[in-house]
């Protein structure tokens, strides 16, 4: 006849017990929690940063490279640069400007975001006075 003693089945409930975390000594009690999403962050930069108003309403507008960069970004809120949606790029960019007299200066905007926030960049064009054109076409 089989005789079984403590020192048969006591291991096995001790190894039961760690397995389904009953007794809080491992097994179940653990959770993998995920770490948190880092907020998004982007950068904006023209070039040329420095343009000259128009000679006469006929001249094409001014011309300017925006680059912008993001990390940690899922999408493109607003921009007012034709960005096609993507969070990374450069891309050509007409400057609005007249025949003025006077300096001015156009601001170009982006906001990303992803699940933790939000994110804006800015750079600005400097519209320099240039020659004014007074005469007929």
């Amino acid at each position: 006849m089989l005789t079984l003693t403590t020192s048969h089945w006591l291991p096995c409930i001790v190894l039961l017990l760690v397995l389904t975390g009953i007794c809080g000594c491992g097994g179940g009690s653990d959770k993998l929690v995920a770490a948190p999403t880092p907020k998004p962050t982007v950068s904006l930069s023209v070039t040329p940063n420095t343009v000259t108003s128009l000679f006469k309403h006929t001249d094409p507008l001014p011309v300017v490279t925006l680059t912008w960069n993001s990390t940690n970004a899922l999408r493109v809120v607003s921009c007012n640069f034709p960005a096609q949606g993507k969070v990374s790029g450069s891309t050509p960019a007409t400057v609005p400007c007249g025949v003025a007299p006077t300096i001015s200066k156009h601001v170009y905007t982006i906001t990303v975001e992803n699940n933790a926030g939000r994110a804006t960049a800015s750079a600005t064009v400097l519209v320099r006075q240039g020659a004014v054109w007074w005469g007929y076409d």
